[in-house]
């Protein structure tokens, strides 16, 4: 597990690179509303999954993101969106504007370096 601070938007990101998807979130005692680590093996939904990303209470301050191993590019865009709004909503922020969205778009680039170190 690596994990990294983003002091400008004060939270911490913790990412898991792993094959087991169910094992990772025992090992580190993670739960979401719609993740059950029960069906992870079970359902194709789950089982075709290449990337999770969860918040801890309270929302949006300590981030996580389980990838499995060279999980490709549209993965890591797509989870770190979900983690950028995470972020955006702990701040009580709309969704990026399509107008002016540099604030949000440097924060997914944020996100996404450091799912690639």
């Amino acid at each position: 597990m690596k994990r990294y601070r983003n002091d400008t938007y004060g939270f911490v990101l913790k990412v898991v690179v792993t094959t087991d998807f169910v094992a990772a979130m025992d090992k580190y005692k993670l739960r979401d509303r719609t993740w059950d680590p029960a069906k992870l093996d079970q359902d194709e939904d789950y089982a075709e999954s290449r990337g999770i990303a969860l918040s801890e209470r309270p929302l949006g301050h300590v981030l996580w993101v389980l990838l499995k191993p060279k999980a490709p590019a549209s993965v890591l865009a797509h989870e770190a969106v979900h983690l950028a709004n995470y972020v955006w909503l702990s701040m009580g922020m709309d969704k990026a504007s399509c107008l002016d969205d540099e604030p949000f778009t440097y924060l997914v680039e944020w996100i996404v370096e450091r799912m690639t170190q």
